[in-house]
């Protein structure tokens, strides 16, 4: 099994150089967030500070991420070829922060937006692109979310993914219809957990033995914290606990 470690994006840091060598600890480095910096920089709040109103949002808008040119200057010098972004999904922008706009006005300008932002990246690396949706709780947002990143997998090379952060009932769980899925397992039993998955999240909250008793199937598998890490005062030892599994897991 190839086991390979990232992290959701969120950093607790103040310090750009502290993201820049943590970020670059895990198998998938993140083009990270750092929120203690400020308001724009939590999920959300950041994709509408690139414009001075939603009217004005699109695609030129984001030409550059916050932490952009930083985080490739290492990512070039490191030599990796494969990176992570997580920004906020349509479902969770529009009920969160927009609701008072059609759900149709939102997707389809930030569908605009973000497949220019991938064509974009993907010349950087091996993308993986990841939609951050702990809004998601009925099956109207599944159909909008699968409906949303079809579109956005249309015509590239980029692996297209989903983060729920929130107890997501495992029916609507399963009718997502990408194969780079995420939940926060450590809110479920472990016999729950979909072993034939590429994307997990949540593993550091299990204990040892729970580690040692893991059988997924797939030969190509990917692990995180169960969600942002700002609010950490050690994020260190969640990356260690993340290397522990994964050395338990490579093993089997």
């Amino acid at each position: 099994m190839i086991c390979q470690t990232t992290h959701v994006g969120s950093l607790p840091f103040l310090d750009v150089d502290q993201a820049i060598e943590f970020t670059f600890k895990f198998d998938i480095p993140v083009l990270f967030s750092l929120p203690k910096m400020g308001r724009e920089h939590f999920m959300g709040f950041d994709i509408l500070s690139y414009s001075k109103s939603w009217e004005q949002f699109n695609s030129g808008c984001l030409d550059n991420l916050y932490f952009e040119k930083e985080f490739f200057k290492a990512f070039e010098k490191q030599g990796d070829t494969a990176f992570k972004v997580q920004l906020i999904g349509p479902v969770t922008l529009q009920k969160y922060f927009l609701k008072d706009l059609d759900y149709l006005e939102v997707s389809q300008k930030l569908e605009e937006a973000y497949t220019y932002l991938v064509e974009r990246l993907s010349s950087r690396g091996n993308l993986i692109f990841v939609l951050d949706e702990p809004a998601l709780n009925e099956k109207i947002d599944i159909a909008r979310l699968n409906s949303f990143s079809e579109k956005l997998c249309y015509e590239t090379e980029a692996k297209i993914g989903v983060h729920c952060c929130a107890k997501l009932d495992l029916e609507l769980y399963d009718a997502i219809a990408l194969s780079y899925r995420q939940l926060d397992w450590g809110l479920y039993n472990p016999e729950q957990i979909r072993k034939n998955d590429l994307f997990f999240g949540g593993f550091e909250k299990f204990d040892h033995q729970t580690w040692q008793t893991l059988k997924l199937e797939s030969e190509n598998v990917i692990i995180s914290p169960s969600c942002g890490l700002y609010q950490h005062t050690n994020p260190e030892e969640i990356f260690s606990r993340l290397e522990l599994i994964k050395s338990i897991l490579i093993k089997k």
